[in-house]
């Protein structure tokens, strides 16, 4: 089955969404460890650790995600093909039935764990990027108010 232009062109941006925001994490994630100071106050340090500790697991979160889509574009191919071989011979053969049923499957289970790591990296990174904001302007806030 030949895949459309417009089918390439939504992998491609999400292959390339998906890296950028990977080394954003990470490269965040890297400078906030090489700039931090842990002579402020408790509440500032604390939040610095929780950031570095969300960033990672959004980080590893995303990574998952990205070694685990290969395998789903090549079930999802496979299933394209037993199908499209099922339309020429007019029929499914039986083999080929338990196979579509055990892919379908394997889809499942992949894309809800592709889901869930998707979610998990999102809400995760939004919070280590919170804490990282409270971390370093903490100090300065109550400075200048308090």
């Amino acid at each position: 089955m030949k895949i459309s232009e417009n089918r390439k062109s939504a992998i491609n941006y999400r292959e390339k969404t998906h890296f950028f925001i990977l080394s954003l994490i990470f490269t965040t994630l890297a400078y906030s460890i090489q700039t931090a100071k842990f002579n402020g106050s408790l509440v500032s340090q604390l939040c610095e650790l929780i950031a570095w500790l969300y960033l990672s697991i959004s980080g590893f979160c995303e990574l998952a995600v990205l070694i685990s889509y290969p395998r789903f574009l090549n079930l999802t191919a496979n299933k394209e093909d037993i199908l499209k071989k099922s339309e020429v011979e007019k029929k499914i053969p039986e083999r080929a039935k338990e196979a579509l049923t055990k892919i379908q499957e394997s889809l499942d289970k992949l894309e809800k764990y592709i889901t869930n790591f998707s979610l998990i990296h999102l809400w995760f990174g939004i919070l280590g990027f919170v804490s990282l904001m409270i971390a370093r302007g903490y100090d300065p806030f109550i400075n200048i108010f308090w």
